[in-house]
């Protein structure tokens, strides 16, 4: 079954809360799978929900907190990729961002056009990283955007951040950096995604037991 979903978020929320028995604070085993679906992003590149014990899902027990956005910077961004902006005046700006995408994969270019407006405050139950490669989002006529992240490795919710465009910035995700789907500030922007395409699981999941709030 295919559906589609901007960057995961949406009717697989619904799905999981339906479907998903997760145990607070553990990894989910393997090997136990009921049934999966897989859903056909916008950007192009499959990432399967799992809708019982199988692959690669986390819990996190409940942390209650507040989290203040800030201006996109790239000493800001650092830990979680690259800032992508351009020249300052005319001309280009070069090697904006370190993409990788492994030894078996490829660069796959995408244009996402929002389907839903995005305001604060808002709600983080899930973030999502992928191990494999990078993952772009570039905006392609001044669209603005929010961008939540917590560092690579296991995922720990008091280090999450939170991010705004100045509508001229894009961001290029590290491989594993845990990020909130694509958060469009106004519905019909269109963005390019820059992203691997390859073999091999490149979504993983963290759901929080309980929210944190983004707030300005």
């Amino acid at each position: 079954m295919h559906l589609i979903a901007e960057d995961l978020f949406g009717v697989e929320e619904r799905l999981i809360d339906e479907f998903a028995r997760i145990v607070p604070g553990q990894r989910v085993a393997q090997h136990e799978a009921l049934d999966q679906v897989d859903l056909q992003q916008e950007r192009g590149e499959a990432c399967r929900i799992e809708l019982a014990r199988h692959g690669p899902q986390y819990s996190v027990a409940a942390v209650s907190r507040t989290l203040h956005i800030q201006p996109l910077t790239a000493e800001a961004f650092a830990p979680f990729g690259d800032v992508i902006e351009g020249p300052g005046g005319l001309g280009r700006a070069d090697d904006l961002a370190n993409v990788q995408v492994g030894t078996d994969g490829r660069p796959q270019l995408s244009v996402l056009k929002a389907q839903s407006t995005n305001a604060l405050p808002l709600s983080v139950k899930r973030v999502e990283r992928h191990p494999l490669g990078t993952q772009a989002f570039i905006p392609m006529g001044g669209g603005t955007f929010f961008v939540v992240v917590a560092p690579p490795g296991e995922f720990d919710p008091a280090k999450l951040m939170a991010f705004r465009t100045n509508g001229s910035q894009g961001i290029n995700y590290k491989p594993g950096t845990w990020h909130h789907g694509f958060l469009a500030a106004r519905e019909g922007d269109a963005f390019l995604i820059v992203e691997r395409f390859g073999p091999g699981e490149n979504c993983d999941f963290a759901h929080l037991a309980a929210p944190v709030i983004v707030t300005a």
